[in-house]
Protein backbone atom coordinates (compact mmCIF):
# COMPACT_ATOMS: atom_id res chain seq x y z
CA UNK A 1 0.00 0.00 0.00
CA UNK A 2 1.66 3.45 -1.02
CA UNK A 3 1.06 6.48 0.75
CA UNK A 4 1.79 9.87 -0.46
CA UNK A 5 5.31 10.42 0.32
CA UNK A 6 5.94 7.00 -1.80
CA UNK A 7 4.64 8.59 -4.39
CA UNK A 8 6.62 11.56 -4.18
CA UNK A 9 9.74 9.77 -3.54
CA UNK A 10 9.12 7.93 -7.03
CA UNK A 11 9.07 11.48 -8.81
CA UNK A 12 12.29 12.79 -8.03
CA UNK A 13 15.00 13.83 -10.65
CA UNK A 14 17.50 11.36 -11.65
CA UNK A 15 20.42 13.45 -10.72
CA UNK A 16 19.23 13.38 -6.63
CA UNK A 17 18.36 9.48 -7.71
CA UNK A 18 22.19 9.57 -8.68
CA UNK A 19 23.58 10.88 -5.38
CA UNK A 20 21.43 8.63 -3.14
CA UNK A 21 22.91 5.83 -4.99
CA UNK A 22 26.47 7.44 -4.52
CA UNK A 23 25.37 8.06 -0.60
CA UNK A 24 24.83 4.09 0.04
CA UNK A 25 27.76 2.92 -2.05
CA UNK A 26 29.87 4.56 -0.16
CA UNK A 27 28.03 3.90 3.40
CA UNK A 28 28.57 0.07 2.21
CA UNK A 29 31.89 0.52 1.73
CA UNK A 30 32.42 1.45 4.82
CA UNK A 31 29.69 -0.19 7.04
CA UNK A 32 31.86 -2.96 8.46
CA UNK A 33 34.20 0.17 10.04
CA UNK A 34 31.22 1.74 11.29
CA UNK A 35 30.14 -1.05 13.34
CA UNK A 36 33.85 -1.45 14.54
CA UNK A 37 32.99 2.04 15.79
CA UNK A 38 30.07 1.47 18.06
CA UNK A 39 30.50 -1.93 18.83
CA UNK A 40 34.12 -1.86 19.64
CA UNK A 41 35.29 2.19 20.27
CA UNK A 42 37.54 1.59 17.15
CA UNK A 43 38.25 4.56 15.70
CA UNK A 44 39.61 4.01 11.86
CA UNK A 45 36.17 5.11 10.73
CA UNK A 46 34.65 8.41 10.89
CA UNK A 47 31.36 8.47 10.55
CA UNK A 48 30.98 12.18 9.83
CA UNK A 49 33.40 11.63 6.93
CA UNK A 50 30.96 8.73 5.46
CA UNK A 51 28.15 10.76 5.91
CA UNK A 52 29.20 13.83 4.09
CA UNK A 53 28.05 12.29 0.88
CA UNK A 54 23.99 12.69 2.26
CA UNK A 55 24.89 16.24 1.31
CA UNK A 56 25.29 16.01 -2.16
CA UNK A 57 21.65 14.61 -1.60
CA UNK A 58 20.45 17.39 0.18
CA UNK A 59 22.26 19.46 3.03
CA UNK A 60 19.00 20.27 4.99
CA UNK A 61 18.59 16.24 6.09
CA UNK A 62 19.26 15.11 9.10
CA UNK A 63 21.02 12.41 10.42
CA UNK A 64 22.16 10.00 13.49
CA UNK A 65 23.00 6.69 14.65
CA UNK A 66 21.46 4.44 17.28
CA UNK A 67 21.02 0.99 18.72
CA UNK A 68 18.74 -1.77 16.72
CA UNK A 69 16.84 -4.65 17.66
CA UNK A 70 19.75 -6.38 15.95
CA UNK A 71 23.13 -4.10 15.15
CA UNK A 72 22.14 -0.75 15.17
CA UNK A 73 20.55 1.93 13.05
CA UNK A 74 20.60 4.66 10.80
CA UNK A 75 18.21 7.29 10.99
CA UNK A 76 18.25 9.99 8.00
CA UNK A 77 15.10 12.25 8.74
CA UNK A 78 13.41 15.68 7.45
CA UNK A 79 13.33 16.39 11.27
CA UNK A 80 11.07 19.47 11.33
CA UNK A 81 11.33 20.68 7.27
CA UNK A 82 7.89 18.49 5.79
CA UNK A 83 9.21 19.86 2.36
CA UNK A 84 12.09 17.16 2.67
CA UNK A 85 9.85 14.14 3.72
CA UNK A 86 9.85 12.45 0.75
CA UNK A 87 13.07 12.95 0.15
CA UNK A 88 14.06 11.16 3.33
CA UNK A 89 11.51 8.04 2.02
CA UNK A 90 13.51 8.18 -0.94
CA UNK A 91 16.94 7.67 0.56
CA UNK A 92 15.76 4.84 3.03
CA UNK A 93 14.02 3.01 0.39
CA UNK A 94 16.99 3.64 -1.76
CA UNK A 95 19.19 1.81 1.08
CA UNK A 96 21.23 -1.50 -0.05
CA UNK A 97 20.99 -5.01 1.95
CA UNK A 98 23.11 -4.20 4.90
CA UNK A 99 24.92 -6.63 7.16
CA UNK A 100 24.62 -4.16 10.48
CA UNK A 101 22.68 -1.16 9.71
CA UNK A 102 18.90 -0.78 9.97
CA UNK A 103 17.96 2.63 7.45
CA UNK A 104 14.74 4.35 9.18
CA UNK A 105 13.68 8.16 7.84
CA UNK A 106 12.10 9.07 11.52
CA UNK A 107 13.09 9.17 14.83
CA UNK A 108 11.41 6.82 17.38
CA UNK A 109 10.14 7.71 21.06
CA UNK A 110 12.02 7.74 23.70
CA UNK A 111 11.41 6.62 26.97
CA UNK A 112 10.75 9.55 29.86
CA UNK A 113 13.87 8.61 32.02
CA UNK A 114 15.65 9.11 29.21
CA UNK A 115 14.10 12.37 28.29
CA UNK A 116 15.91 14.75 30.03
CA UNK A 117 19.81 13.39 29.31
CA UNK A 118 18.81 13.77 25.75
CA UNK A 119 17.09 16.92 25.95
CA UNK A 120 20.47 18.31 27.37
CA UNK A 121 22.28 16.43 24.63
CA UNK A 122 20.22 18.15 21.74
CA UNK A 123 20.07 21.64 23.20
CA UNK A 124 23.23 21.64 25.56
CA UNK A 125 20.81 23.45 27.93
CA UNK A 126 18.48 22.34 30.42
CA UNK A 127 14.84 21.77 30.54
CA UNK A 128 12.71 24.81 31.91
CA UNK A 129 9.53 23.46 30.52
CA UNK A 130 7.53 22.55 34.39
CA UNK A 131 3.87 22.01 33.09
CA UNK A 132 2.53 20.06 30.02
CA UNK A 133 -1.12 20.42 29.00
CA UNK A 134 -2.35 18.55 26.19
CA UNK A 135 -5.82 18.38 24.68
CA UNK A 136 -7.60 17.70 21.65
CA UNK A 137 -8.55 20.33 19.13
CA UNK A 138 -11.24 20.68 16.73
CA UNK A 139 -9.29 19.57 13.95
CA UNK A 140 -8.80 15.96 15.51
CA UNK A 141 -4.94 16.97 16.73
CA UNK A 142 -3.12 17.47 20.12
CA UNK A 143 -2.62 21.03 21.05
CA UNK A 144 -0.56 21.32 23.56
CA UNK A 145 0.33 24.55 26.30
CA UNK A 146 3.69 24.46 28.23
CA UNK A 147 4.44 26.62 30.93
CA UNK A 148 8.34 27.63 32.75
CA UNK A 149 10.03 30.52 34.40
CA UNK A 150 11.55 30.62 30.47
CA UNK A 151 10.48 33.20 27.74
CA UNK A 152 7.73 32.36 25.57
CA UNK A 153 10.52 32.06 22.46
CA UNK A 154 12.35 29.60 24.81
CA UNK A 155 9.58 27.62 25.63
CA UNK A 156 8.42 27.24 22.53
CA UNK A 157 11.53 25.55 21.33
CA UNK A 158 11.82 23.46 24.24
CA UNK A 159 8.14 22.50 23.59
CA UNK A 160 8.97 21.51 20.31
CA UNK A 161 11.74 19.28 21.47
CA UNK A 162 10.28 17.93 24.13
CA UNK A 163 7.55 16.73 21.67
CA UNK A 164 9.90 15.57 19.46
CA UNK A 165 11.87 13.28 22.15
CA UNK A 166 8.64 11.91 24.07
CA UNK A 167 6.50 11.03 20.63
CA UNK A 168 8.99 10.09 18.17
CA UNK A 169 8.84 11.98 14.88
CA UNK A 170 6.25 9.75 13.45
CA UNK A 171 3.32 10.75 16.31
CA UNK A 172 4.41 14.31 16.31
CA UNK A 173 3.70 14.84 12.64
CA UNK A 174 1.26 12.95 12.45
CA UNK A 175 -1.22 14.52 15.98
CA UNK A 176 0.91 17.80 17.25
CA UNK A 177 -0.99 20.56 16.81
CA UNK A 178 -0.90 24.39 18.33
CA UNK A 179 1.73 25.04 20.62
CA UNK A 180 0.99 27.58 22.95
CA UNK A 181 3.41 29.30 26.13
CA UNK A 182 2.81 30.96 29.05
CA UNK A 183 5.73 32.63 31.39
CA UNK A 184 5.24 31.83 34.93
CA UNK A 185 6.37 32.75 38.39
CA UNK A 186 7.20 30.29 41.56
CA UNK A 187 4.54 31.38 44.60
CA UNK A 188 6.26 32.14 47.47
CA UNK A 189 8.01 34.91 49.68
CA UNK A 190 11.24 34.11 48.87
CA UNK A 191 13.27 35.55 45.49
CA UNK A 192 14.55 32.60 44.77
CA UNK A 193 11.61 30.46 45.12
CA UNK A 194 11.58 28.02 42.15
CA UNK A 195 8.92 25.93 40.05
CA UNK A 196 8.37 22.40 40.83
CA UNK A 197 10.44 20.38 38.01
CA UNK A 198 8.51 18.72 35.15
CA UNK A 199 7.14 15.06 36.36
CA UNK A 200 8.33 13.83 32.78
CA UNK A 201 6.93 10.70 33.39
CA UNK A 202 3.62 11.94 33.78
CA UNK A 203 3.55 14.69 31.12
CA UNK A 204 4.05 11.76 28.49
CA UNK A 205 1.41 9.91 29.48
CA UNK A 206 -1.21 13.34 29.53
CA UNK A 207 0.36 13.33 25.47
CA UNK A 208 -0.30 9.85 24.71
CA UNK A 209 -3.79 9.80 26.49
CA UNK A 210 -4.54 12.83 24.48
CA UNK A 211 -3.66 11.12 21.67
CA UNK A 212 -5.36 8.15 22.33
CA UNK A 213 -9.02 10.45 22.84
CA UNK A 214 -7.99 12.07 19.50
CA UNK A 215 -8.34 8.61 17.72
CA UNK A 216 -11.44 7.88 19.37
CA UNK A 217 -13.20 10.49 17.57
CA UNK A 218 -12.04 9.48 13.84
CA UNK A 219 -15.10 7.91 11.94
CA UNK A 220 -15.74 4.60 12.73
CA UNK A 221 -15.86 3.46 9.07
CA UNK A 222 -13.74 3.34 6.33
CA UNK A 223 -14.76 5.98 3.80
CA UNK A 224 -15.43 3.39 0.84
CA UNK A 225 -17.36 0.99 3.03
CA UNK A 226 -20.36 3.26 3.18
CA UNK A 227 -22.25 4.96 -0.12
CA UNK A 228 -22.01 8.97 0.21
CA UNK A 229 -25.91 9.01 0.50
CA UNK A 230 -25.80 6.70 3.70
CA UNK A 231 -23.80 9.33 5.30
CA UNK A 232 -24.62 12.36 7.09
CA UNK A 233 -23.56 15.30 5.50
CA UNK A 234 -22.56 18.36 6.61
CA UNK A 235 -22.29 21.65 5.09
CA UNK A 236 -20.25 24.51 5.48
CA UNK A 237 -20.91 28.13 4.17
CA UNK A 238 -17.53 29.88 3.57
CA UNK A 239 -18.67 33.03 1.53
CA UNK A 240 -14.55 33.88 0.97
CA UNK A 241 -13.78 33.71 4.51
CA UNK A 242 -10.53 31.44 4.03
CA UNK A 243 -8.38 34.14 3.37
CA UNK A 244 -6.41 34.93 0.15
CA UNK A 245 -3.40 32.74 1.23
CA UNK A 246 -5.97 29.50 2.03
CA UNK A 247 -5.32 26.95 -0.56
CA UNK A 248 -9.14 26.93 -1.33
CA UNK A 249 -9.41 30.88 -1.21
CA UNK A 250 -12.22 30.99 -3.53
CA UNK A 251 -14.49 28.38 -1.67
CA UNK A 252 -18.47 28.77 -1.24
CA UNK A 253 -19.50 25.96 0.38
CA UNK A 254 -18.12 22.73 1.41
CA UNK A 255 -20.00 19.33 1.95
CA UNK A 256 -17.72 16.83 4.53
CA UNK A 257 -19.48 14.17 7.00
CA UNK A 258 -17.03 14.50 9.52
CA UNK A 259 -16.26 18.05 11.40
CA UNK A 260 -12.99 17.21 11.98
CA UNK A 261 -11.50 16.76 8.62
CA UNK A 262 -13.55 19.80 7.63
CA UNK A 263 -12.27 22.14 10.17
CA UNK A 264 -9.37 20.99 10.03
CA UNK A 265 -9.45 21.97 5.94
CA UNK A 266 -10.88 24.54 6.14
CA UNK A 267 -8.63 26.42 8.71
CA UNK A 268 -5.65 25.59 6.81
CA UNK A 269 -4.31 23.91 9.83
CA UNK A 270 -1.47 21.72 9.50
CA UNK A 271 -3.29 18.40 7.65
CA UNK A 272 -2.24 14.67 8.64
CA UNK A 273 -4.92 11.86 6.97
CA UNK A 274 -4.08 10.13 9.90
CA UNK A 275 -6.00 12.53 12.37
CA UNK A 276 -8.68 11.65 10.67
CA UNK A 277 -9.01 8.26 9.40
CA UNK A 278 -8.17 4.90 11.74
CA UNK A 279 -8.36 2.71 8.36
CA UNK A 280 -4.77 3.72 6.42
CA UNK A 281 -6.99 6.07 4.12
CA UNK A 282 -4.96 9.18 2.52
CA UNK A 283 -7.03 12.28 1.77
CA UNK A 284 -6.57 13.61 -1.65
CA UNK A 285 -8.33 16.43 -3.30
CA UNK A 286 -9.04 16.76 -6.92
CA UNK A 287 -8.96 20.28 -7.79
CA UNK A 288 -11.41 21.03 -11.56
CA UNK A 289 -11.77 24.71 -13.52
CA UNK A 290 -15.07 25.29 -13.94
CA UNK A 291 -16.28 27.14 -16.59
CA UNK A 292 -16.73 30.53 -17.64
CA UNK A 293 -20.19 31.24 -16.81
CA UNK A 294 -19.41 30.03 -13.03
CA UNK A 295 -19.64 27.07 -10.58
CA UNK A 296 -20.13 23.51 -11.42
CA UNK A 297 -23.59 22.27 -11.40
CA UNK A 298 -23.93 20.27 -8.23
CA UNK A 299 -25.90 17.73 -9.68
CA UNK A 300 -22.84 17.44 -12.22
CA UNK A 301 -20.30 17.51 -9.28
CA UNK A 302 -22.63 14.56 -7.48
CA UNK A 303 -22.61 12.21 -10.37
CA UNK A 304 -18.63 12.86 -10.20
CA UNK A 305 -18.72 12.05 -6.82
CA UNK A 306 -20.25 8.80 -7.24
CA UNK A 307 -18.63 7.48 -10.12
CA UNK A 308 -15.32 7.75 -8.11
CA UNK A 309 -16.97 6.75 -5.11
CA UNK A 310 -17.93 3.40 -6.99
CA UNK A 311 -15.05 2.65 -9.08
CA UNK A 312 -12.81 3.01 -5.97
CA UNK A 313 -14.79 1.35 -3.15
CA UNK A 314 -15.69 -1.76 -5.72
CA UNK A 315 -12.26 -1.93 -6.19
CA UNK A 316 -11.30 -1.62 -2.82
CA UNK A 317 -8.77 1.29 -2.96
CA UNK A 318 -10.95 3.95 -0.58
CA UNK A 319 -13.94 5.99 -1.61
CA UNK A 320 -15.69 9.77 -1.86
CA UNK A 321 -14.78 11.47 1.56
CA UNK A 322 -15.93 15.46 0.77
CA UNK A 323 -16.61 17.82 -1.96
CA UNK A 324 -16.65 21.97 -2.05
CA UNK A 325 -17.79 24.79 -4.60
CA UNK A 326 -15.50 27.34 -5.31
CA UNK A 327 -15.61 30.78 -7.34
CA UNK A 328 -12.86 29.46 -9.86
CA UNK A 329 -12.37 25.47 -8.73
CA UNK A 330 -14.60 22.75 -7.73
CA UNK A 331 -13.13 20.18 -5.14
CA UNK A 332 -13.46 16.59 -4.89
CA UNK A 333 -11.41 14.72 -2.18
CA UNK A 334 -11.07 10.91 -1.65
CA UNK A 335 -9.89 8.75 1.14
CA UNK A 336 -7.73 6.44 -0.68
CA UNK A 337 -5.56 3.45 0.84
CA UNK A 338 -3.66 2.87 -2.15
CA UNK A 339 -2.47 6.02 -3.02
CA UNK A 340 -0.53 4.44 -6.44
CA UNK A 341 -3.45 2.37 -7.62
CA UNK A 342 -6.21 4.64 -6.15
CA UNK A 343 -5.34 7.70 -8.36
CA UNK A 344 -5.19 5.24 -11.38
CA UNK A 345 -8.43 3.46 -10.82
CA UNK A 346 -9.50 7.66 -10.32
CA UNK A 347 -8.21 8.55 -13.81
CA UNK A 348 -9.93 5.97 -15.02
CA UNK A 349 -12.95 6.65 -13.51
CA UNK A 350 -13.19 9.99 -14.82
CA UNK A 351 -12.07 9.22 -18.37
CA UNK A 352 -14.77 11.12 -20.58
CA UNK A 353 -16.59 12.05 -17.56
CA UNK A 354 -17.90 15.67 -18.43
CA UNK A 355 -16.51 18.75 -16.74
CA UNK A 356 -13.45 16.15 -15.25
CA UNK A 357 -10.97 16.64 -18.39
CA UNK A 358 -8.72 18.95 -16.50
CA UNK A 359 -8.94 18.00 -12.78
CA UNK A 360 -5.75 18.26 -10.64
CA UNK A 361 -4.40 15.86 -8.05
CA UNK A 362 -3.92 18.01 -4.50
CA UNK A 363 -1.87 16.09 -1.94
CA UNK A 364 -3.63 17.48 1.62
CA UNK A 365 -0.66 16.32 3.69
CA UNK A 366 2.14 18.45 4.54
CA UNK A 367 5.49 18.88 2.32
CA UNK A 368 3.75 17.69 -0.51
CA UNK A 369 1.99 21.16 -2.15
CA UNK A 370 4.59 20.98 -5.06
CA UNK A 371 3.65 17.70 -6.15
CA UNK A 372 0.42 18.66 -8.19
CA UNK A 373 -0.06 17.55 -11.47
CA UNK A 374 -2.71 16.57 -13.68
CA UNK A 375 -4.84 13.12 -12.70
CA UNK A 376 -3.96 11.93 -16.47
CA UNK A 377 -0.22 12.58 -15.73
CA UNK A 378 -0.14 11.37 -12.07
CA UNK A 379 -1.94 8.35 -13.20
CA UNK A 380 0.59 7.30 -15.87
CA UNK A 381 3.36 8.31 -13.32
CA UNK A 382 2.81 6.26 -10.56
CA UNK A 383 1.74 2.97 -13.31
Amino acid sequence: MSDPYDYAALSLPSATRDAIGAFWAEFAAQEAGLDALFTTGSRETDPVAVMAALHDVSPELMWEFGKAETGHKVVITAEWNDDNRALARAVVQSAPQLRYFTPEDVRTPNPPEAIAELFAARTRAALDITTVTPSVSATGRMDIHFTGAASDQVLFEQGLTFASLALGETAERDWLGQVTTEKVKADGFFRRAKLPPLDIAAAVEACHAAIEAAKANRPGRPYGNEPPEARQQLLFNIGGQSGESHPRADLITYVASNEAFAQNLLQAERFSSVCHSAHGEWFVGLRIPNEADGPMDVSLRSTLEDRLHDALSQAGLGGFAAAGSGAEFTYIDLALTDVTRGLACAADALRGADGAEDAIVQFLDPGLATQDMPLSKAAVTLH
